[in-house]
C-alpha cells in the first residue's frame, strides 16, 4: 500500500476549522475567552469545569480542535522556504525555464519515476546515461535505450520488493545531485546571466543586476518600457506575492518536472500550484 503526504489546502484548513480568529483580544474583562479570539471555546476547553462548544466533552477527554486566521497578503510557509529557495537557484527568472537541458530532464523525469515506482537499480543504471547526456547535452536522446525502462513502467508500474528505506536514499541524492548540478551563472536556454538568490533568516532576497531586472519587470508589468530609476543594481528581499507569480509562471511550463523533483505539489492545483 502507498501512503502519501501533501499539505493542506486552503480549502481543506477552511472544512477543517471550527472557528475563524478575527479578534486581537483573547479574553475579555472577566477573563472569559472570546469567541473570534485565540482561545475561541469551539477549539477546546481552556480551563476546568468548561465544556467544548465543538464536541460537548469537558477539558479532560476533548482533543482539541482547529481554528483558522484568514491572511488577505501571501506570505512564506516557513515549513518551504528551502524548498522555494532551491527552486529559485535552478531556475531563470528571465525565460521562467529550469537550468536543466531538455534531453537531461527527460531521463531525470524517468529515473525519479522509476525510483517512486521502487526500481531502484534501475533508477541508479539511468545515472550513467544522464551523465553522458549532461556532457553532451545537445546530442539527440538514445529513444531505444529508454524505451525498455517505459516498457518495464507500463507492464508493471510498481515494484513492492524495491520500495524500501534505500529506494527513499536513493531518490534524495537524485534530487539533491540535480539541484547541484543546475546551479549556473548563464542561462543555457536564453543566455542571460541567472539571478543570486540568497536566504537568510527565512527571507529570500536577489541580488539584482540591471539586466535581471530590467526582463524580470518586462514580464512581471507587461511592458518594454521600464522606468529607468527601477533599474539599479541592489539585493531585494523577495516577498511572497512576487515568489508566487513567478513561481505559478514556471509551474506552467515546468510542472511535470516540478512535480517529480517536490512530490509535496504532485496533487495541488494548477491555481495554487505551491504553498
Amino acid at each position: 500500500t502507498n501512503l502519501e503526504f501533501s499539505v493542506f489546502t486552503a480549502e481543506d484548513i477552511r472544512k477543517i476549522s471550527v472557528a475563524k480568529i478575527t479578534l486581537a483580544r483573547s479574553f475579555d474583562e472577566l477573563g472569559h475567552p472570546l469567541r473570534g479570539g485565540l482561545y475561541d471555546p469551539a477549539m477546546g476547553p481552556s480551563n476546568r469545569g468548561e465544556i467544548c462548544l465543538t464536541c460537548a466533552r469537558d477539558e479532560l477527554h476533548c482533543e482539541g480542535h482547529f481554528g483558522h486566521i484568514e491572511i488577505d497578503l501571501s506570505v512564506y510557509n516557513p515549513f518551504f522556504v528551502r524548498t522555494l529557495y532551491n527552486l529559485l537557484r535552478i531556475s531563470c527568472m528571465s525565460c521562467t525555464r529550469l537550468l536543466i537541458h531538455d534531453n537531461v530532464k527527460a531521463v531525470l523525469e524517468l529515473q525519479l519515476r522509476l525510483s517512486d515506482a521502487g526500481y531502484i537499480v534501475e533508477a541508479e543504471e539511468l545515472d550513467v546515461y544522464k551523465g553522458k547526456m549532461q556532457a553532451f547535452p545537445t546530442e539527440p536522446i538514445s529513444t531505444e535505450e529508454l524505451n525498455q525502462y517505459e516498457e518495464l513502467l507500463r507492464s508493471e508500474p510498481y515494484n513492492k520488493l524495491g520500495d524500501t528505506k534505500l529506494s527513499t536514499a536513493i531518490r534524495s541524492a537524485i534530487v539533491n545531485n540535480t539541484l547541484k548540478e543546475c546551479v549556473l551563472k548563464k542561462c543555457i536556454h536564453c543566455h542571460a546571466a541567472v539571478q543570486k538568490v540568497r536566504m537568510s533568516d527565512g527571507k529570500l532576497a536577489i541580488n539584482w543586476t540591471k539586466g535581471d531586472k530590467k526582463a524580470f519587470l518586462v514580464q512581471k508589468l507587461n511592458t518594454t518600457e521600464v522606468p529607468e530609476d527601477q533599474l539599479t543594481s541592489s539585493i531585494e528581499v523577495m516577498i511572497a506575492r512576487d515568489c508566487k507569480m513567478y513561481l505559478r509562471r514556471l509551474f506552467n511550463i515546468e510542472g511535470p518536472t516540478l512535480q517529480l523533483l517536490f512530490p509535496m505539489i504532485r496533487k495541488m492545483s494548477r491555481d495554487q500550484p505551491f504553498p
